[in-house]
């Protein structure tokens, strides 16, 4: 959870870095955000994307700190 605020934190940076107009860093969030959010894990399963596709799941920090969160929580539990 620490390296994904950190994440998040960098991004920030990043977007403020880029562009002069705080309302111009603002419309350009949301085109970094949703795809990592999207292919975090959270709303679809990693198996059902597109193989074209698939591959931008492994540069989303949200999928890591959502497997690290899951693997932490269920690891040896039988369901």
């Amino acid at each position: 959870m620490f390296m994904l605020a950190q994440n998040s934190v960098a991004m920030g940076h990043f977007l403020s870095a880029n562009f002069n107009n705080t309302n111009a860093a603002q419309a350009a969030a949301p085109l970094l955000t949703m795809p990592m959010i999207l292919l975090g894990g959270l709303y679809a399963n990693s198996g059902s994307y597109a193989p074209w596709f698939g591959w931008l799941q492994y540069l989303s920090p949200i999928r890591w700190t959502f497997e690290a969160c899951a693997t932490a929580q269920w690891k040896g539990e039988v369901l």
